[in-house]
Formats: C-alpha cells, structure tokens, sequence
C-alpha cells in the first residue's frame, strides 16, 4: 500500500491541467507518480544535509552512549529528451560523519539512470540503480533511497535494491539493472513485461554475497483518466555466493491505482505469494 507526493507545481492550478496524461504502466518497474511528464531539457545540482543522533554509535552488543552525527551529500540531476529518448540521470556523492571515535565515517555515492525510447504503440525502458554505502540502504533514507531526477519516481521494491534488513556498519556495493517492455492492445488496455538483476557485494564484513533475478508480466486496462487496475504475475529469485540455500517466489496480484490530484497518487496491491526454499542436506 502506497502514497506517492510530488513537490513541484504545473502551469495551471487547475486538476485537469496538473493531470496530464502519465504513460507509466501500473504493473511496471517504476512507483506509480502523479506528477506531469516532463518535455522539456534541464539539469538542476542539489546539497542535502542531515543531522542525526545515535544512541549506539559503536554498534556494540551493550552499547548505549549517544554521540552526534551529520550525513553530507550533493549532486546533480540531468533531464533529457532528444527524439524518441527521454533520459533522466541522477548523481549522488557524498558522506558521514560521527562524534564517536569508535564509530568509523563512510562514503555515500550513488548513480540512477533510466531511458526510455517511445514508438508508436509500444515503448521500451532501461534502467540502471547504483549504490556504494556504509551501510544497508534501509537504514539511510534519501541517502540511501536515490531514486532519480523529477522525471523518475525510481524503481518499485521488487525490482529496486531490496536491502530491508538494517545491518553494521561496512561499505557495500549494489546495482540493479531491469528493462521494461510496454505495448498498447487498445486505447485503455496495454501489455508489461519487466526483467532485471540486482547485486549485492559486501567489502568488509562477513555478510554474503546476493544476486537477485525478477521478471514480471502484467496486463493494465484504464477504466478512467484517473483510475487503472492491473493483474500482474512476478517471479523473484534469492540466491547467495558460498551458500547452497537459496529460494523463489511467485507472486500473483490485482492492483488499483488512482491519480488523486496533480500532486498525489494512490496505488494498492492484493494477492497470493508462493516460497519455494531449498536447503542443502548433508
């Protein structure tokens, strides 16, 4: 279940102007975004800073000093649209810091790219995540969350970096590739098929190695210029470097997705999930 805000503002205050037509499918890659297409070229640098307080800075089995923090990081989006192609890169670099002598900085870099290349019924999408962190990317907010430019609301949970375990401290490196596939059977009904690949290296701590393959075939029908329902079919597979256990789900869902406003969309999903675990007996 999930709401999405944007925070830029159309010409016109009017709700039919902000509600300019989305072409991104409910069943694909991407969260679903109430914001208009952008058709126009720009690039616009950006400096975010956070301040923070940690009550163990350390990560000690029975630590409890608290010690302040900061998280500094700056960068750049790039919007372009040249023909058929509209482009959006997203660079992100940056770092933290702590008071606590025994609790070690880290780097923060990040790079999000997505093309996409329209046709006359049918258009097609790559996308690319990258992210090097001290850290699970649960644990950073929009540090960790680098989710693209205004003209990309980033890759959806099953196909973006799935760190959801908030673990130690330790620089990792992860990068999610997928490319979506749409074409339009009707003015209001239309095909999805997305296939990706996320990695997950970790440099200096004993966690394992993952890679995650994901495919998803979806069939989407616009009942109005507001509403949209879905059925989709996913596939995600875990396997990890030095382990023989790994497993897969398949996940059959319905979706709903409403633009409630220029500036606010809703969108639910409901459905069976089958886990097919193997375990390696000795």
């Amino acid at each position: 279940l999930e709401f999405r805000r944007v925070l830029f503002r159309s010409n016109s205050d009017s709700d039919s102007q902000d509600l300019a037509p989305v072409d991104r499918s409910l069943s694909g890659a991407e969260n679903l975004s109430p914001g208009m297409l952008l058709t126009r070229s720009y690039w616009q640098p950006r400096l975010d800073v956070f301040a923070m307080g940690d009550s163990n800075p350390g990560e000690a089995a029975q630590g409890s000093a608290w010690a302040e923090g900061a998280a500094l990081s700056g960068g750049v989006d790039v919007h372009r649209i040249s023909g058929n192609s509209a482009m959006d890169l997203s660079y992100n670099a940056g770092g933290t810091f702590s008071s606590d002598s025994g609790a070690t900085n880290g780097i923060v870099q990040g790079l999000s790219f997505e093309d996409k290349f329209s046709f006359r019924r049918s258009s097609i999408t790559f996308y690319d995540q990258l992210s090097y962190l001290p850290g699970s990317s649960f644990g950073f907010g929009g540090l960790g969350g680098l989710g693209g430019s205004l003209g990309s609301s980033g890759l959806g949970p099953v196909f973006g970096p799935s760190q959801t375990i908030l673990t130690g401290a330790g620089q990792n490196l992860g990068n999610s590739f997928v490319t979506e596939f749409d074409t339009a059977l009707t003015p209001r009904s239309s095909l999805t098929f997305v296939g990706g690949y996320y990695s997950l290296h970790n440099f200096n701590s004993n966690l394992l190695d993952s890679g995650n393959p994901n495919f998803r075939g979806g069939y989407n029908y616009q009942l109005t210029r507001k509403d949209t329902i879905a059925v989709l079919y996913t596939f995600s597979g875990f396997r990890y470097n030095n382990s023989a256990e790994s497993f897969d789900t398949h996940t059959a869902q319905v979706s709903y997705g409403r633009l409630v406003s220029g500036r606010l969309a809703f969108q639910i999903a409901v459905g069976p999930q089958i886990i097919i675990s193997r375990i390696l007996i000795s």
